[in-house]
């Protein structure tokens, strides 16, 4: 087999692959309403090959019978047909938009769902517009394949065919001649909608480009005026932009040539159609009103011939389309909750178990043991009250208290860890700090700070070692609960569009208005919150843009606050806001940090200096250990680190 013929049979085992793949995963559970609608534009196509007839019955057998009768009948049943199809149309146009929505709609949510479960490194490595390109534009245009496609194929293939049919029997030579344009027509059709292909896959690729420079310029706005740099943004922009418009000029040439060179053709076999046509009615070889129907269904002949090579354009962006769908939709986590994971309540179980409930586990295996079984009448009655008779609150409660004296131990032992696999961000870092301890992070940008608490709640794994909580495995836990046991205030202080309130409740949907505030006043959020117009229901704008950065991480940290966690996270928190804001914000640190294993990164010093344990990190290693004062005192990498960045507020 040549190269060639290799490549082809792969392409045609992904298109049967892709195929079937759709048709069994979103096309079959909807086939019950989908195929009645391919069968209503097959009915609706047979149709639509009668007024000709009738066309014909009423110049040959009514006109120059002179029977007005037959006039009307005829002309009724015109109306009854043309009714018949409004109707049909309207009906297949309704509901097959609405199942292609439908599918799409599946789609949409399978492909979005599967992006959420993604981990934090597959997003690091994917342009924003690109995933939204894959939800949007390519299932926008699967959705209109998925209506416009089978209705093209199904009424072009059965009006051609009917046409073709119903021409012959009319007249076979007047046939034989006038589609003697038809392979031209088919060829000029191909030959274009070839180019169309290429042109539009260009233009998708420029379109693409020049949404990634407008999203990257409308995010950073503020850069940009803040360095004047408009004149130039507009310059780079315009350079897309103008790539983008060329790469549309081209297609919409091919567009333009497309009809009106399918028209001309097309109009040669009318021509031939009126000219031999009429000769034939004038050698009384064909009626008028055969002549006239021939003409009309020529007509019409062009339409579908063109819908049916445009099918080929259409399919090639639709499995272009699915291909996308599925490569991405196949993407596997690496990150994900194993069948045997752990979650806090299996820890506490395994630790120790209270004598409320071992009471009742005792009872409990009584009552659904084989004892149970030999228990009659009353005996079965007082073994049911002695089980109601446990104290169920007193186990919850037994379970809380010792809950409540587990979770928060963090332990790092030889961990390795790179972004890329090539550069080693981590190297054998190693800690264990103990529940309810607050930890300060400090070294130099790019050191791994970050990336040190990014292991904790499992948004990336580690490459070499582990990293523990409670003692286990994080790649043991539950995902769903080692994350909601852990609460992070980002660095870029991230808000959502909607209200302060809205931005809060994030933190726990289900809290109560009570809770909300009671988090807001213990974030200092409440004392800016009451003075703005609409109180709690003031919208922060897009990314929170209304709000000072001082208020953002407020608002953070309170949406922190309300998962009510057992590790907190601070990355950054207090960086970048004035003395005073700054004041307000350890102060909530402060307060909410009490009780909690605390993470906190910080370029200020008042952030780190109170903590239990800083940990100097320094080109991915832990250099130095220990509490400020100790670290001060040994005088070494720590020390002049301080020396050179806190140096200044001590002096202040």
């Amino acid at each position: 087999m040549s190269e060639d013929e290799e490549r082809k049979a792969v392409l045609e085992f992904n298109i049967r692959y892709l195929i079937k793949r759709f048709y069994k995963e979103y096309l079959r559970p909807n086939l019950k309403v989908y195929l009645p609608i391919q069968i209503g534009h097959v009915i609706t196509a047979i149709l639509a090959l009668i007024p000709p007839l009738i066309l014909r019955s009423i110049i040959d057998d009514a006109v120059f019978d002179k029977d007005i009768g037959a006039i009307i009948n005829l002309s009724l049943i015109a109306l009854g047909v043309f009714g018949a199809i409004a109707i049909g149309r309207a009906l297949r146009s309704y509901y097959g938009h609405k199942i292609a929505q439908k599918i799409v709609y599946d789609m949409r949510n399978d492909l979005y769902g599967h992006f959420q479960d993604l981990p934090m490194k597959f997003h690091d490595e994917k342009k924003t517009g690109e995933l939204i390109a894959r939800l949007v534009d390519d299932l926008n245009s699967l959705q209109e394949f998925l209506h416009h496609g089978p209705e093209g194929l199904f009424t072009a293939t059965t009006r051609i065919l009917g046409t073709l049919i119903i021409l012959f029997a009319l007249n076979i030579p007047l046939t034989l001649v006038v589609l003697a344009f038809t392979p031209l027509l088919i060829i000029y059709g191909w030959y274009l909608m070839r180019k169309m292909h290429q042109a539009f896959r260009e233009v998708r690729s420029k379109k693409a480009d020049m949404t990634d420079r407008l999203e990257d310029n409308l995010a950073g706005v503020k850069i940009i005026k803040a360095f004047s740099n408009e004149l130039f943004e507009r310059g780079r922009f315009a350079e897309e932009n103008t790539e983008h418009f060329e790469a549309r000029r081209i297609a919409v040439k091919y567009i333009s040539m497309l009809g009106p060179g399918a028209y001309f053709l097309n109009s040669l076999g009318l021509v031939l159609t009126l000219g031999y046509g009429g000769y034939l009615v004038m050698e009384g070889a064909l009626t008028p009103g055969t002549l006239a129907a021939f003409y009309t269904y020529l007509v019409g002949f062009r339409g579908p011939m063109l819908r049916l090579i445009r099918i080929n354009e259409g399919l090639s962006r639709f499995l272009a389309s699915v291909e996308r769908f599925f490569d991405h939709k196949d993407i596997d986590s690496d990150i994900y909750s194993s069948p045997e994971a752990l979650t806090s309540d299996d820890i506490v179980s395994e630790v120790s178990e209270g004598e409320n409930e071992v009471e009742f586990k005792r009872k409990r295996d009584k009552g659904l043991g084989k004892e149970s079984s030999i228990l009659k009448g009353e005996e079965r009655l007082e073994l049911i009250q002695e089980l109601e008779d446990v104290d169920k609150e007193k186990i919850e409660k037994e379970r809380a208290e010792k809950k409540a004296t587990i979770p928060g131990r963090v332990t790092f032992e030889n961990v390795h860890f790179s972004y890329d696999e090539e550069e080693c961000v981590l190297k054998n870092v190693d800690f264990d700090v103990p529940p309810k301890r607050s930890v300060a992070l400090v070294g130099p940008s790019g050191s791994g700070k970050t990336t040190i608490v990014r292991l904790i709640p499992r948004l990336y794994d580690v490459d070499k070692g582990s990293v523990k909580i409670d003692g286990v495995d994080v790649k043991d836990w539950d995902l769903k609960e080692l994350r909601n046991s852990i609460a992070m205030v980002l660095q870029d202080d991230y808000l959502f569009s909607g209200t302060i309130k809205e931005n809060i409740s994030y933190g726990r949907p289900e809290a109560s208005e009570e809770e909300v505030l009671e988090m807001a006043k213990k974030a200092n959020v409440h004392q800016f919150a009451e003075k703005m117009p609409n109180g709690y229901e003031t919208d922060v704008g897009q990314r929170g843009i209304k709000l000072s950065g001082g208020q953002r991480q407020r608002i953070s940290i309170a949406r922190a606050l309300l998962k009510d966690p057992e590790i907190l996270i601070l990355d950054e928190a207090t960086s970048s806001v004035d003395s005073y804001t700054e004041k307000l914000i350890q102060e909530a640190i402060d307060r909410v940090s009490e009780g909690r294993t605390t993470f906190t990164i910080a370029h200020r010093l008042s952030t780190i200096v109170d903590a239990d344990e800083i940990l100097f990190i320094e080109d991915g290693r832990i250099k130095e250990r220990g509490t400020f004062d100790e670290l001060m005192d040994k005088g070494e990498k720590f020390s002049h680190f301080y020396d050179l960045q806190f140096g200044e507020q001590m002096k202040e």
